[in-house]
């Protein structure tokens, strides 16, 4: 009965905004995505990719009750506004949240819940312990220092972080994701539009990240969100190629039996 959880061995992927018109001239904004995907590879096609282990994807227990969503939206606000003006962008903050968790939901027939709010941030090596009960999966606007910082940025490009970590259990190896993150550079990300446009905007970028969270890779089809480059290509949300990848770590794919032993 013996179990290992993995998030040590870390794959970086980069995830690139291009403003249309600036690519050519290199003048994007850089979003680094940060994916870690323990002992696993990134597997797929040019359609979608999963995080695999042993040639299965790595994917949440549909079947348990709920899968948490806490939100950190404490720096989601220009400092310079005033008062009521950042009480506001705080709260169209969060409803971006809530309405891509409910997105996401819908995508991959996961239980996601939103359950509130949360005063942490992912950081550190040791993230997924430290998470504790703040939520299954924390969204958080993120800073480079001070109170609400995290080290897992990993360059003064980086705009937004993905992460999962995962319980391997058995012989044959059986896993199962149980804490995920999706983290936003609160300076880059208030620079973008807000809402679930097309190409370069607030929503996509956040979905783009959530999506790692619940076990996609990078895609290479600059048509569809996880593709590494947030363009004027770029669509509304989802692709129907993604929409593959998210058949292939949802609820479609049927139960986990996770045993008592290796629950987190």
């Amino acid at each position: 009965m013996s179990i290992r959880r993995d998030t040590t061995f870390d794959g970086r992927e980069d995830v690139q905004v291009v403003q249309k018109g600036l690519a050519a001239a290199g003048a994007g904004v850089l979003l680094m995505g940060f994916l870690p995907i323990g002992l696993g590879a990134q597997a797929g096609n040019s359609d979608f990719a999963t995080i695999d282990v042993e040639g299965n994807p790595v994917r949440w227990n549909p079947c348990q009750a709920e899968i948490t969503v806490q939100a950190n939206v404490k720096k989601a606000a220009n400092k310079k506004d005033g008062k009521k003006a950042q009480k506001k962008a705080k709260k169209k903050a969060l409803k971006e949240v809530k309405k891509a968790t409910e997105k996401l939901k819908k995508s991959t027939g996961l239980p996601l819940k939103y359950n509130g709010k949360t005063k942490h941030v992912p950081t550190g090596q040791d993230w997924p312990d430290a998470q504790g009960n703040s939520g299954e999966i924390v969204v958080a606007y993120a800073t480079r220092k001070g109170k609400y910082a995290s080290n897992l940025f990993t360059s003064s490009g980086d705009a937004g972080h993905g992460g999962i970590s995962y319980t391997l259990w058995g012989t044959p190896t059986k896993h199962a994701i149980d804490r995920g993150y999706a983290l936003l550079d609160a300076k880059k990300a208030l620079k973008l539009k807000r809402g679930f446009k097309s190409g370069a905007s607030r929503g996509n970028l956040l979905l783009h990240e959530m999506g790692h969270a619940v076990g996609l890779g990078h895609a290479s089809d600059p048509g569809q969100l996880m593709h590494p480059n947030l363009s004027h290509a770029t669509p509304r949300g989802f692709s129907d190629h993604d929409q593959a990848g998210l058949d292939a770590v949802g609820a479609k794919q049927g139960c986990i039996k996770v045993p008592a032993y290796a629950a987190r």
